[in-house]
């Protein structure tokens, strides 16, 4: 397995495993909320579980966000190579890893450090299409294309 299949690997399984830890927390709610009894204080009891009901639409919301993500990481083809840069690309720059494809941020993976952006993002707008050996000014940082995986 080369590096921007493990970087890709290493997203895929992160993704998941928000999603498990999202889903457990959100199985937990629902038992807590099942298990909240109505007291003489009835007050505390509603206020209980408008906090649990409000933290499962928190939850919910974040567990929609991860599949979306998930569902984009799906949609990249890992082995594709252009030469230029694509959604799925592996590129060095002379800042760092880069992996457009999905906003996911940091990851270390073989202790290097990679970070996913979305392409539609300012960055990922920019770097798009470039080849290895391009150069651009990005937030009056330079940053030179050094390779594209």
């Amino acid at each position: 397995m080369n590096f921007r299949q493990k970087v890709y690997e290493g997203y895929i399984n992160w993704v998941a495993s928000r999603i498990g830890t999202l889903r457990a927390a959100m199985e937990e709610l629902s038992t807590g909320l099942q298990s909240e009894t109505k007291s003489t204080a009835g007050d505390k009891y509603e206020t209980g579980r408008a906090m649990i009901h409000i933290e499962q639409e928190n939850l919910g919301r974040q567990l929609a966000t991860l599949s979306e993500q998930q569902a984009a990481l799906a949609h990249i083809d890992i082995n594709a190579y252009t030469g230029a840069i694509i959604a799925g690309s592996l590129v060095l720059t002379s800042q760092g890893y880069l992996f457009p494809g999905v906003a996911l941020g940091k990851l270390v993976v073989d202790g290097v450090q990679v970070f996913a952006l979305s392409p539609a993002a300012p960055l990922g707008l920019v770097l798009m299409g470039k080849n290895s050996g391009d150069t651009f000014r990005f937030r009056n940082t330079e940053y030179i294309i050094e390779a594209v995986f």
